[in-house]
């Protein structure tokens, strides 16, 4: 075999890829390579109407003290019978001065917490990390006193 006939092979075979290569692509571009269908979106609400009775086992609580209640636990909540549910203050002003002083001291633990993770840490990440816990607490603690 010469050269010019191995150049002359060489030459077709690449026209022949290029030319393989290009209709290729343009099936690829032209045809979808996925099927389409038109889709409708309905809402059926199905409801039926019947007479019951729900029965739930739940004692009402009374208490004979006079104040202002802070209720700790939450409405229709399970507890236990050595569970505390509520503390009595004299007056709302007590509850409030309470109030900013559990807020204070959610905060100071965060803080300790975040003292304690290492003061010599450099990285970003895990600053990132504590400045994020932090800003969680004291909204968990904001949320808290809100309820």
């Amino acid at each position: 075999m010469s050269g010019r006939t191995f150049g002359r092979m060489l030459c077709a075979i690449f026209g022949l890829f290029t030319v393989f290569y290009t209709v290729n692509l343009a099936y690829r571009y032209f045809a979808p390579s996925y099927r389409t269908e038109t889709v409708f979106t309905h809402t059926v609400a199905e409801s039926i109407r019947i007479k019951a009775v729900a029965i739930r086992d739940e004692q009402v609580l009374t208490s004979s003290e006079d104040g202002v209640f802070d209720y700790l636990c939450e409405d229709g909540e399970v507890i236990l019978p050595t569970t505390e549910i509520a503390k009595v203050y004299s007056s709302a002003f007590d509850l409030a001065q309470q109030n900013i002083c559990r807020r204070c001291d959610d905060e100071i633990a965060v803080l300790k917490y975040a003292e304690s993770i290492g003061g010599d840490i450099l990285l970003s990440d895990a600053i990132n990390s504590q400045i994020y816990d932090a800003v969680g607490a004291v909204i968990e603690s904001s949320v808290r006193e809100n309820l």
